[in-house]
């Protein structure tokens, strides 16, 4: 999953999609400072059969491009 989150390392995301308009009304509610949402990556499987054969680096690789082009250079990776 890669989704936008407010930045707050204290906080893990949702275990459900929220629209990135109730993100942003949150950030700026639980926040003294208006904070841009960041890229996450979160929830990454793979199963036992495709490991070890370089499919997480694809996977991560195409993810972080995906953040890229909505215009994020840093992506956030929730563990």
């Amino acid at each position: 999953e890669i989704s936008l989150q407010p930045p707050d390392p204290s906080r893990t995301s949702p275990p459900f999609v929220v629209p990135t308009n109730i993100k942003k009304i949150i950030s700026n509610m639980t926040s003294s400072k208006k904070k841009p949402l960041c890229a996450y990556i979160s929830n990454v499987l793979i199963t036992n059969e495709y490991r070890s054969k370089g499919y997480s680096k694809v996977l991560m690789s195409a993810c972080h491009g995906l953040a890229r082009s909505w215009g994020y250079e840093t992506t956030f990776f929730a563990c």
